[in-house]
């Protein structure tokens, strides 16, 4: 799409932190930030905490307590590496140097929800979305948000709340190439405004367990360059990039 003619019909979809990680940790052909104009936000979907059901630990202030403990033995899976998890697990490991835990990455959420049922791991951080759909075996001891999702996590506290200054989410939108038309950006900013707060359009992505969340595109952009600034400085503090 950074290669695209802006030909305002050229779109793609894009992922947050996926895009900034990309072009921080590869020599991407492209830049986060500075290669595409922002349409807009769609889904805010937040980072959660989960262990299994029958698990010992019955919070995440005990899951910490466990690790400070137990150095290097309690397992945590996530995706990754140079993931939206991995992320929120380097600023865990800066903010809570005292917890030690043993990652375990996997490629993707299927073998991350997998080994947390069969034992592998003690416990996940992972999206929210994918894990509300193992709500009968797992429980999310806390969510990685700005605020409660009493939509679909109602009841379970932030991980600020609960003690932990954690904020991770993945957020997904959409991009045009960024030399796109003015006139052109302005009319697809308009058309996916229109969308996103029609109600039927709302509660189709409700039923199919995504976090609704618009955000216009101006906004998003600003956004997006705030957390490039914040990733690239955690990276370089977790030795990751020089």
């Amino acid at each position: 799409i950074a290669k695209a003619k802006p030909d305002g019909y050229t779109i793609s979809g894009m992922n947050v932190p996926h895009i900034v990680l990309q072009t921080l940790g590869q020599k991407a052909q492209f830049h986060a930030v500075d290669s595409f104009q922002y349409i807009c936000q769609v889904v805010n979907d937040p980072q959660v905490v989960a262990v299994r059901k029958d698990s010992p630990y019955k919070s995440v202030k005990e899951v910490y307590d466990a690790a400070k403990a137990k150095p290097g033995k309690i397992k945590l899976g996530m995706c990754g590496p140079m993931s939206g998890q991995h992320l929120m697990y380097m600023d865990s490991m800066q903010k809570f140097p005292e917890s030690k835990f043993a990652p375990i990455f996997y490629k993707g959420a299927a073998d991350q929800i997998v080994a947390i049922l069969g034992g592998e791991v003690d416990v996940i951080f992972g999206n929210m979305n994918d894990i509300m759909r193992s709500l009968d075996e797992l429980n999310i001891l806390g969510i990685a948000s700005e605020k409660e999702n009493d939509v679909f996590l109602p009841g379970v506290k932030t991980l600020r709340e609960l003690g932990f200054d954690m904020v991770s989410d993945i957020r997904r939108g959409f991009a045009a190439p960024k030399d796109i038309a003015p006139e052109h950006l302005a009319k697809l900013r308009a058309i996916f405004k229109q969308i996103c707060e029609d109600k039927e359009y709302v509660a189709e992505m409700i039923k199919a367990g995504q976090p609704h969340e618009y955000m216009d595109g101006e906004t998003f952009h600003k956004w997006l360059a705030d957390q490039f600034s914040k990733s690239e400085k955690l990276l370089r503090a977790s030795g990751l990039l020089k």
